[in-house]
């Protein structure tokens, strides 16, 4: 395993919705024989980043529509 900085996209839940969360640079371990990562802490700390701010975005977006 070596550190790879790869694009990484997910849908995840969160309250009863479904977010689709796009990461350009996700920082993870990769395997350099086969190519699989492993979602380690700070990998699993980034999507939580990303999708907070998706989360952020959808709110903010809901409220302009609706003011």
């Amino acid at each position: 395993m070596a550190i790879a900085t790869i694009p990484y996209d997910i849908t995840m839940d969160r309250d009863g919705r479904k977010y689709e969360v796009h990461i350009p640079a996700l920082t993870v371990p990769k395997c350099s024989n086969c190519g699989a990562i492993s979602i380690d802490q700070c990998a699993e700390d980034q999507i939580e980043s990303a999708l907070q701010q998706r989360i952020d975005l959808a709110a903010l977006t809901q409220i302009r529509k609706t003011g």
